[in-house]
């Protein structure tokens, strides 16, 4: 069974997809290769034979593949779930969870150590044939997600590689279990390294205890190679920097690998296979700066050049590399030498992979499977029985086709295929041919038939490639011609009638020839052109615009004439060629001599112009030349036009005798005569015919060796003669190819002055554009303005007068108690009183929301039922006023809101209008400048010195040369990167003016916390009497006389205290006066003393050093060890003292606490 379509039946060849899902990976097997796909199903190649095992399910998602040892493909499923199946059989052989999800790769050794990567942790398991353990699992801290793994040869360590460039070296624990977290110390190796560009793909090169050496394909495009030293403390903010850079592919690499212990392969995006010899890079390199690899690659294969996404992987086998794309196609191409075998077509054959749940299902399968291996064994060795019949058929009778081996049916039908492949494809060519003329006519009636002159160019006689185009002018380009004349005229009368320029031509014409001009123009059109510097208005504009455009056209239209010129001196040389050519031709017949040594001059047949729909015979390809009728062999002398029609007349050929020798000798004479007569038996008369045929031919001879010279000398001439004419064309030619190289640089700086001139206009009206919408929206918000003005005028009278009625509904409720003092019931005798107090109150605590209307039919404290009633009736009027109250502050608030957006609206578009303003102006001042900007083109040629004085860098080794564009844009960052860190600057500066405020408001409010608990402790010692209580209630009677009375009363015990006091410290004052004059006295003498009793002291001193230094010191040492020890009893005792001062404090606290309780809590909390 084949589910795919092999294309080739030799190398290469390709394998189109037909498994219904995408490739994974291809990895080279024993003898062949394993390509895998993303259902679980997978390809096996070995020799000659391909097997494509099959999963019973299709909702099985594989994510990626790799080969463990013992021929076991391991896959790596989106279901979490790692399993191993035998290459060979198509079994499965065990399987295992995977207890981390979003699994992204796994990749095994030869040991059978397996690794499975996620984006930030690698579990390790071990594998064989029977079963795979579990190791544990490791969590990776790394900066970003992980990439790739790769073992180390011949090491239990391997590589992990991140998306931004780090790579770690880890290893593989030796025990463990699948609960087992390694913690990452036990696991990493050394060396760290972090290169200078994130990479797609890694090939370890070569690797020893100190250094690793790999080839990466890097993010940037390039191929690189990296030395990795292990030992060596890298620096982890350090970027590594390869040594050899290579690039291999112009889109990138995707995939490396070996081919042998020497070579690798290089797969990338373009659909290029680069294969490489790195044997230079197997050992420890010596540290050099980055450059480019010099070696050239060994060989390039083109795969899939215009697939997408190139090669996505491949593997090497024997002779051959696998390589896969994305379009699901296995390519098969030969490398190196190829196999020792022929390559033949591969025999498919199909299997069912056997998991381990069908093998648990029942033993029915057994007996199916058997029977399929034996049903396949007997359609192979049907298919060997068919083929030896077929050759043993076709060996007893070649002549039968193998048509003739199908019955009736199958050929009726192979006939009926034909003919539908016959008509499709004389269809084909129908619909092909027919779409070859459309083309054909468009290009002539849009290129060809629009041109006023058609492109075409004149070839050298003599220099290959050397060939000069003329300049093909549209016929359009002439329309407006009259009004380029009447705008030069123009351009003339005001250079008269202005005394000159406004401003100096700041460029010179550095070639100092004259530009042409052609016959559409004046001469001086040149100077009608403005300098650029004039060129600011729009009607300035459309006059350069146009002047330079016809200017363009005559310096065309002048170069053409030239070529003109130069076709028809060509066309009179070529015609000298013909008949020069035509006459060497005659003289070579004439001679005898072939016509190699003859000069041919180059005819290029696209000169003429009509060849250019005609396709020739060489054109053609080998297969379509093969099919065209057989044509006789025409002998063309000479290959230039019409030569050919000249030498044969009229079809007829001029018989053109040879110079030569024509005497015959006599028929006696003649070896090869059967009348020929020895010399011995001649007689005297045939001796005298012997000797007049000899003079006769020495006399012959003469003659036509004289002849044979002058037509020499004469072919000679003729040749030197061409060869002169084809190298004046030639000259003639490389003075027009340097005359066109100039014009075409003058037709250039009008292109560009004219897309200056362009740019000049659009940007003027592009600004203007931005003028004027900034005016109109200017002018649409200050409309807009206006009617919210008004609107916020009605917001404002609105609000004032809820505000008003607010205010008089406030007025009435707040008088409704003392107005209703002398209205039932509060008028009662007995209980009036009392029903005052209790409405007061009640009023009180229905403002705070902690009364409700009272119950008519419930009377309090025994209250009449009629003053009851009465009073409940106040209550009621009293809710509904404060309900009232209450609904007209919602209206307020309202109306305040509404005032708050409408006055916001008007601020924003007042603060927009602002913003407006300022983009208008700014936009005025740009377009103003814009308007006067100019852009000078300047000449500049190769090799000539603009600037003596300038400093010339010769050697370059200390200079740098970077494009203009690099510079702006540096100069543009460094701009943006300072008003940056302006900004920043100032941010900064704003935050900690920001935190000083906070830090004064923390401590002006811990100010306000300490006043405050102060004010707490003094309400708690505060005494509440019951006068106090009764005045707080509202219960007593008290006069204001009396409060007023017991104030004054107060202010005047203040006063006497005060001033007591004031005279006590008066009195105070002057006692100190007295003291002080008192000290000042004592401190003068004794001032007096001291001086005295500091010489004493000196001198003692002086005396007691020069004691000391005649006596032993031993009293000294006794004297100093006294006041030390004293030194430390008085600390001691004073140690001592402020502990005991420390528990005396405490025990105050403690009897205060217990004699004021309220201290208590205070204490507390303002510790």
């Amino acid at each position: 069974m084949t589910p795919a379509s092999v294309d080739g039946e030799t190398l290469p060849f390709t394998i189109r997809n037909g498994f219904g899902a995408s490739l994974v990976n291809v990895t080279a097997a024993e003898n062949g290769w394993v390509a895998t796909c993303a259902n679980g199903s997978y390809l096996v190649s070995n020799n000659a034979r391909i097997e494509y095992f099959k999963l019973p399910t299709d909702s099985l998602v594989v994510v990626d593949t790799c080969l463990a040892s013992g021929g076991c493909v391991v896959l790596l499923c989106g279901d979490s779930t790692l399993r191993g199946i035998n290459v060979q059989s198509g079994r499965e052989m065990w399987r295992t969870d995977v207890q981390t999800k979003d699994t992204i790769l796994c990749e095994a050794n030869e040991a059978g150590d397996i690794l499975v990567c996620s984006r930030h942790s690698i579990l390790f398991f071990k594998a064989t044939m029977e079963r795979c353990a579990a190791l544990g699992s490791v969590f990776a801290d790394v900066r970003s997600d992980i990439l790739l793994a790769r073992w180390i040869p011949s090491s239990d360590s391997f590589l992990v590689i991140c998306e931004s460039g780090e790579i770690y070296t880890l290893r593989f624990p030796e025990e463990g279990s699948a609960e087992t977290e390694h913690p990452v110390e036990a696991v990493v190796a050394e060396g760290t390294w972090w290169l200078d560009f994130p990479i797609r793909d890694l090939l370890i090169c070569f690797s020893t205890s100190d250094v690793i050496n790999v080839l990466v394909h890097s993010a940037d495009k390039d191929t690189k190679l990296y030395a990795l030293e292990r030992k060596k403390e890298s620096d982890p903010g350090k970027v590594l920097r390869p040594y050899f850079l290579m690039r291999d592919h112009e889109s990138g690499g995707t995939r490396l690998g070996w081919i042998d212990k020497h070579t690798i392969f290089s797969a990338g995006v373009d659909g290029q296979v680069v294969i490489r010899d790195v044997g230079h890079y197997q050992a420890k390199l010596s540290p050099i700066p980055p450059s480019k690899e010099k070696r050239k690659a060994t060989d390039v294969i083109s795969v899939r050049q215009f697939g997408d996404g190139g090669v996505i992987s491949a593997a090497a086998v024997p002779g051959a590399l696998v390589c896969t794309t994305r379009e699901g196609v296995i390519h098969v191409v030969s490398v190196g030498s190829p196999p020792v075998s022929e390559w033949e077509a591969a025999a498919w054959v199909m299997k069912k992979i056997v998991l381990v749940d069908s093998e648990k299902e029942g033993g029915v399968n057994e007996g199916d499977q058997q029977y399929q291996k034996q049903r396949q064994e007997l359609l192979e060795k049907m298919e060997v029985t068919r083929g030896k019949w077929k050759e043993a058929m076709q060996r007893r009778n070649p002549e039968i086709p193998l048509s003739a081996l199908l019955v009736p049916q199958q050929q009726l039908e192979f006939e009926e295929a034909c003919e539908d492949a016959i008509h499709e494809m004389k269809e084909n060519e129908y619909y092909h041919g027919l779409l070859n003329e459309y083309t054909q006519d468009v290009i002539k009636r849009r290129c060809c038939d629009t041109m006023e002159v058609g492109r075409c160019k004149v070839a050298s006689l003599w220099t290959p490639r050397l060939e000069v185009h003329n300049y093909h002018i549209p016929k359009e380009s002439k329309a407006g011609q009259p009004l380029g004349k009447k705008i030069a005229f123009l351009r003339k009368l005001q250079a008269r009638g202005s005394s000159g320029r406004l401003f100096q031509n700041l460029t010179e014409n550095t070639d100092g020839e004259k530009e042409d001009e052609g016959p559409g123009l004046s001469s001086d059109a040149s100077e009608a052109l403005m300098n650029p510097q004039d060129v600011y208005t729009h009607t300035r504009c459309i006059m350069q615009s146009i002047l330079l455009r016809f200017h363009a056209l005559a310096i065309k239209e002048s170069f053409n004439a030239d070529f003109r010129d130069l076709a028809e001196f060509k066309k009179s040389i070529v015609s000298q060629v013909e008949e020069r050519t035509q006459r060497c031709v005659k003289i070579l017949r004439q001679l005898g001599e072939p016509f190699e040594g003859l000069f041919m001059p180059h005819i290029d047949v696209e000169e003429d112009m009509t060849t250019l729909f005609t396709v020739s015979d060489a054109e053609l390809p080998e297969e379509v030349r093969a099919l065209l009728p057989h044509k006789s062999a025409v002998t063309i002398y000479s290959p230039v036009n019409e030569a050919a029609l000249k030498q044969w007349m009229d079809g007829l050929e001029k018989d053109v005798g040879v110079v030569e020798v024509t005497i015959k000798p006599p028929d006696f004479a003649d070896s090869s005569s059967e009348n020929f007569v020895p010399v011995d038996e001649r007689t005297e008369e045939q001796i005298r015919m012997v000797e007049e045929y000899e003079k006769k031919l020495k006399e012959e001879t003469e003659s036509v060796n004289v002849r044979r010279d002058a037509l020499r000398h004469e072919l000679e001439s003729l040749q030197k003669e061409i060869r002169e004419a084809a190298q004046s064309v030639d000259k003639r030619l490389e003075e027009l190819r340097e005359r066109r190289l100039l014009v075409s640089e003058r037709i250039g700086e009008c292109e560009i002055r004219r897309i200056n001139v362009l740019q000049h206009q659009l940007r003027y009206r592009s600004n203007y554009q931005s003028y004027k919408s900034f005016c109109d929206q200017r002018e649409e918000i200050g409309k807009e303005l206006t009617l919210l003005k008004v609107l916020l005028e009605n917001r404002r009278h609105a609000a004032n007068s809820v505000l008003g009625e607010l205010e008089a509904l406030e007025e009435e409720y707040n008088q409704y108690i003392p107005s209703a003092r002398d209205q039932p019931p509060f008028t009662d005798e007995q209980f009036g009183e009392k029903l005052f107090r209790r409405i007061t109150r009640w009023k009180n605590r229905h403002d705070e929301g902690k009364a409700e209307i009272p119950d008519p039919q419930k009377p309090a404290d025994d209250f009449p039922q009629e003053l009851w009633e009465m009073f409940c009736m106040h209550c009621e009027e009293l809710h509904a006023m404060f309900a009232e109250i209450g609904a007209m502050e919602d209206k307020h608030r309202q109306q305040a809101a509404a005032f708050d957006d409408v006055s916001a609206r008007i601020s924003l578009l007042e603060a927009k209008t602002e913003e407006l303003e300022e983009s208008r102006q700014g936009k005025r001042y740009e377009l103003l400048l814009q308007m006067l900007n100019t852009s000078l083109i300047c000449r500049l040629h190769q090799g000539q010195i603009q600037d003596e004085k300038a400093t010339c860098a010769s050697s370059f080794e200390d200079s740098s040369l970077r494009w203009d564009t690099d510079v702006r844009a540096y100069n543009e960052l460094i701009l943006d990167s300072f008003a940056d860190s302006t900004a920043l600057v100032q941010k900064i500066a704003k935050r900690e003016k920001t935190m000083k405020q906070s830090r004064w408001e923390i401590e002006r409010l811990q100010y306000c916390v300490g006043t405050l608990e102060m004010e707490l402790r003094h309400l708690h010692t505060l005494r509440v009497t019951r006068q106090m209580q009764e005045w707080l209630s509202g219960d007593a009677d008290v006069s204001e006389e009396k409060a007023i009375a017991g104030i004054e009363k107060h202010k005047e015990f203040v006063n006497r205290t005060m001033k007591k006091k004031l005279d006590d410290l008066v009195a105070t004052a002057q006692r100190l006066k007295v003291q002080i004059a008192d000290r000042s006295i004592e401190n003068q003498a004794i001032d007096s003393q001291y001086q005295q009793l500091k010489g004493t002291v000196e001198d003692m001193g002086t005396v007691k050093s020069m004691v000391d230094a005649h006596a032993d010191g031993s009293e000294h040492h006794a004297k100093r060890a006294k006041e030390i020890y004293e030194t430390s009893e008085l600390e001691e005792v004073a140690r001592s003292q402020q502990e005991e001062l420390y528990r005396l404090k405490r025990e105050v606290d403690r009897l205060r606490e217990r004699t004021f309780p309220s201290f208590a809590v205070v204490s507390k909390r303002t510790v």
